[in-house]
């Protein structure tokens, strides 16, 4: 899956947490809610593995281009 792709899925997640929490009170906090939030901290936390393997998957491209132009 492309960058762009999981970051445009991790963004529709968080507008639809935002919704779904929208007006709500400390009070009616409901088991759904903190289901969402705790998905999109696991999620958020992928972002971050996926990100780094992209960064080297780019720096080892990079290198592999100065290769070829040298």
């Amino acid at each position: 899956m492309g960058l762009s792709v999981y970051m445009q899925d991790t963004h529709i997640t968080t507008q639809q947490l935002s919704k779904a929490l929208y007006g709500i009170n400390k009070d009616d906090i409901y088991e759904d809610y903190i289901n969402y939030i705790e998905a999109l901290e696991h999620r958020i936390e992928s972002l971050d593995d996926f990100m780094s393997s992209e960064a080297m998957f780019a720096q080892d491209m990079a290198y592999e281009i100065d290769l070829c132009n040298n």
